[in-house]
């Protein structure tokens, strides 16, 4: 195992220390034997490279996003604060809605199959 790949496992362990191979397998999009053999010292493709830095630096993407929300809302008036909220609570509804909507869906086409 080379010393990127190393490392990266290492970090990925830092970060999601309970993960068991399925959570991996599913973050990664990786298939779960591969991520076994992965984290029994099988050398990564560069795909996999790019799939385990991808999961590691998505939560900075997040942060990021929260910044500049928090800095935008320090600027705003109440009335606009309160309208702001209401507009991603309702965004964040239709997310978790669309969610579960294709979770239906993959089981239905399982079932189909």
């Amino acid at each position: 195992m080379s010393k990127l790949q190393d490392a990266i496992i290492s970090s990925y362990k830092e970060k999601y220390p309970t993960d068991k191979l399925r959570h991996i397998s599913e973050k990664t999009s990786i298939q779960i034997t591969r991520v076994f053999r992965i984290l029994n010292g099988s050398e990564m493709k560069i795909s996999e490279y790019e799939a385990f830095e991808n999961c590691l630096s998505e939560d900075e993407k997040h942060t990021d996003i929260l910044d500049n929300l928090k800095c935008i809302l320090s600027e705003v008036s109440h009335d606009k604060k309160s309208f702001l909220k209401l507009m991603i609570q309702k965004e964040i509804l239709k997310l978790k809605i669309a969610q579960r909507t294709e979770g239906y869906r993959s089981h239905f086409k399982e079932a189909l199959c």
